[in-house]
């Protein structure tokens, strides 16, 4: 039995939102150039964001994400309203604006090339902060260090603008019992998570030591 193939132009939006989220936005692919055209920039974008709500919420649950795409057959309808759970994600970003906000006020300490910037929110808010440092710290290695993300450990993520290596940078500071949650992700755009113990090691090694955690 001969397989038949059909069309997927009705998919080519899904195929742009993967993109766009994987930051592959200008990239040069033609599936991007052609979504574009069809449904606009500035859709595909709301809808990148929408989408990724509700995965930096304190539950983290991507499922009505998912239920709506499955529902969806375009991003303007995905972002209409006329599926109830438009309305879930739009709370889960209102749910880390707010957490954002407070995560704001929180000034970097300094210390040789590290900004430490430390954080307490159940909310995976910590890429998004150390992000928006590293562009006003661009000679340091921005670090973001959350400790109320998951019980028992520190999840941080590391950007910088100095062209530092951080996937060196970590290795070179690794600590003792570190796992394969440390040190992860790319040369600009690393981090990872440490149970207490190991990043009490860690950020003593850094030069922070009233951040270790009883």
């Amino acid at each position: 039995m001969r397989a038949r193939i059909g069309t997927s132009d009705d998919l080519l939006w899904l195929a742009a939102i993967g993109l766009i989220g994987d930051m592959a936005e200008e990239s040069g692919f033609a599936e991007m150039t052609a979504a574009q055209a069809r449904y606009g920039k500035t859709a595909l974008r709301n809808a990148v964001s929408l989408i990724n709500a509700p995965r930096r919420t304190a539950k983290a649950d991507a499922t009505p994400a998912l239920r709506l795409l499955l529902k969806c057959n375009s991003p303007k309808e995905l972002l209409s309203g006329e599926h109830p759970e438009t309305a879930e994600l739009l709370a889960a970003k209102d749910e880390v604006r707010c957490a954002m906000d407070d995560a704001k006020r929180a000034a970097p300490k300094v210390r040789g090339e590290v900004a430490l910037i430390p954080l307490a929110s159940p909310c995976q808010i910590h890429p998004l902060i150390a992000q928006q440092w590293r562009g006003r710290l661009r000679d340091k290695v921005v670090i973001a260090a959350n400790k109320d993300y998951r019980p028992g450990w520190v999840h941080f993520a590391a950007r910088t603008g100095s062209g530092r290596d951080l996937i060196r940078f970590f290795a070179d500071h690794r600590p003792d019992g570190a796992g394969s949650e440390y040190g992860s992700g790319h040369r600009q755009a690393s981090g990872g998570a440490l149970r207490h113990e190991q990043w009490n090691r860690f950020i003593t090694d850094l030069g922070f030591p009233e951040e270790q955690i009883a």
